[in-house]
């Protein structure tokens, strides 16, 4: 089994997924105040059992 470096390049992104930036992006374009929201999650029936 060989081993092999990995270098990463570039500035850590902060939000899990490209998901964030694009939502994050959204909200400043349309100057959403996202501040006072609640969050809900949302669950499909058959993920509770």
């Amino acid at each position: 089994m060989s081993e092999s470096v990995l270098e990463l390049k570039g500035e850590p992104l902060k939000y899990v997924s490209r998901g964030g930036l694009k939502l994050e992006g959204a909200l400043r374009n349309f100057e959403v105040d996202a501040t006072v929201w609640k969050c809900l999650m949302w669950v499909l029936p058959q993920a509770v059992q």
